[in-house]
């Protein structure tokens, strides 16, 4: 039986990225410095996203992991959880779309008026320990996955 070698190569670069997540992770909650927290914060859900982020495709590798072979063993919670940070990720963190950064504009006489609300990750009440076990799980759904096609070559 074939096994799917693009299917593997993201896995296993997916749980290479959760590997770095968890390890951003780990040092958030040893530090008090909040610029450092934030940017620790920042820095995993960079990493967490990348595996459902529309990567590159070629011959080697598909474009991301599929999202139905993670999530299917999540709970409701994992799978709310999931979406908090990838919508907190794509709207806050790699873009800055207006809903999370709120800006505005208006004429005042001959000026200009801008205002806009600052953005911090740490007002968002990521918990940080399910963050944690949510990305420790989908490692192992990647190992899973790496294993499933290994035992496609012993059939």
């Amino acid at each position: 039986m074939a096994i799917d070698r693009k299917l593997i190569n993201r896995a296993f670069l997916s749980k290479h990225d959760l590997d770095e997540c968890n390890k951003f992770l780990y040092k958030f909650s040893k530090i008090e410095d909040d610029i450092i927290k934030e940017a620790l914060l920042i820095a995993a859900l960079i990493a967490y996203g990348r595996p459902f982020s529309e990567n590159k495709e070629n011959d080697k590798i598909i474009k991301k992991i599929p999202l139905e072979l993670v999530t299917r063993p999540f709970e409701p919670s994992e799978k709310r959880l999931h979406a908090k940070l990838m919508t907190i990720r794509n709207k806050a963190i790699a873009h800055s779309d207006i809903v999370k950064k709120p800006t505005s504009s208006s004429v005042d006489g001959q000026g200009l008026v801008q205002q806009s609300k600052p953005y911090n990750i740490l007002a968002e009440d990521i918990d940080i320990n399910k963050m944690l076990n949510l990305s420790k799980k989908m490692i192992l759904i990647c190992e899973d996955i790496i294993c499933g096609e290994q035992r496609k070559l012993k059939l």
